[in-house]
């Protein structure tokens, strides 16, 4: 896989600040401490440093993890009076982190411990610890961990299949907390391109992501987000690719419809036999149903898109291996099936 870039402007202005600018949904239980504590930090970054020694103490004396997330943040942007002081700052994130603050978990792996921040605790094992504590930010209702997690996986250049399921996990979570329209882009175009890389057909939920996966890129490229509409195409040809693999795997029934009706039709039925044709008939027919419905969508989504004319040749070869099947449907259901369902509602099967 190319080495892409990703990056998203949230991460450069409303997910350092203390103050809502989010729609994150943060445990209830933080409410009135983050509102009290953010309103003592907008008057310090006004000037009023008196509010300092209070945060402190809240932090302190209380174990305040919004005063102390907001302690960090003055330090981060010099609001203290001596200058910017990460030092400072990280040591108040990493307090707020211990204490389970989201927020705070969120600045302190992101500002203090990834590689790339240079801050007091990076390198490698921080890099472990910006992870988890992006992970856990995340799945306590911080949007912006969501984001900053996928970005930084994505950006890896030891990047692997077995990566994918915990990105795409993250992801979700981050869009099932209620995040605003900006993040819920971001993340859209976020899951597409992750899904680019890792669909994989052995995978049972494959077909489903490159359905949410290709909806959510698609709501990122009417937004005009990055390159969301380079990708759909990609997820596209990646989608067919999968799908035409899987219609080299197919396989009609076990059981011939001659021998099916033959024993459904006897006096003495085998059981057994039966059974076994029902259920070989059912799985073949549901499993030719979704390649069908994902492979006639795909052809005409591809219409328009010569540079992958190779992979709509292959499904139209694939698909005229399974093409017979379909015509064998009616026999099977006016010759087996009809019979079968009425010798088992009569419990009819011969001695």
């Amino acid at each position: 896989m190319t080495h892409l870039k990703f990056t998203a402007s949230c991460m450069l202005v409303a997910c350092l600040l203390p103050v809502a600018g989010t729609a994150s949904e943060l445990n209830p239980r933080w409410s009135a401490q983050r509102t009290e504590s953010n309103a003592l930090g907008d008057a310090v970054s006004n000037g009023d440093q008196s509010a300092i020694p209070t945060l402190m103490r809240m932090a302190k004396q209380d174990k305040n993890a919004p005063a102390a997330h907001n302690l960090g943040w003055i330090y981060q942007f010099g609001y203290a009076g001596d200058g910017q002081d990460m030092v400072q700052g990280c040591k108040w994130y990493e307090f707020g982190a211990t204490l389970g603050y989201p927020p705070s978990m969120h600045s302190y792996a992101r500002l203090c411990l990834m590689v790339q921040s240079a801050g007091p605790g990076s390198g490698d094992l921080g890099e472990v610890l910006a992870l988890e504590y992006l992970l856990s930010a995340t799945e306590a209702g911080w949007v912006p961990s969501a984001i900053t997690y996928a970005e930084h996986m994505l950006n890896q250049k030891t990047l692997g299949l077995d990566d994918m399921p915990l990105i795409l996990a993250a992801i979700d979570t981050g869009l099932a907390n209620d995040p605003n329209e900006a993040e819920k882009i971001t993340l859209s175009y976020l899951y597409g391109a992750s899904a680019v890389f890792g669909l994989q057909v052995n995978n049972p939920n494959a077909l489903e992501t490159a359905r949410k996966a290709e909806a959510r890129l698609l709501h990122a490229a009417k937004a005009n987000y990055a390159d969301a509409d380079s990708f759909v195409p990609k997820l596209r040809g990646k989608w067919l690719g999968m799908h035409i693999r899987q219609m080299a795997a197919w396989a009609p029934p076990i059981y011939d419809l001659e021998t099916c009706v033959d024993n459904i039709n006897s006096e003495t039925v085998d059981r057994p036999l039966a059974q076994n044709c029902y259920g070989s008939y059912r799985d073949s027919v549901a499993q030719l149903t979704e390649i069908q419905r994902d492979g006639d969508y795909l052809s005409t989504a591809l219409d328009d898109q010569p540079n992958l004319e190779e992979l709509a040749y292959q499904h139209t070869e694939f698909k005229s291996l399974i093409d017979p099947f379909p015509a064998e449907i009616p026999l099977w259901e006016n010759q087996f099936i009809t019979r079968y369902v009425a010798r088992s509602n009569a419990d009819a099967w011969g001695q």
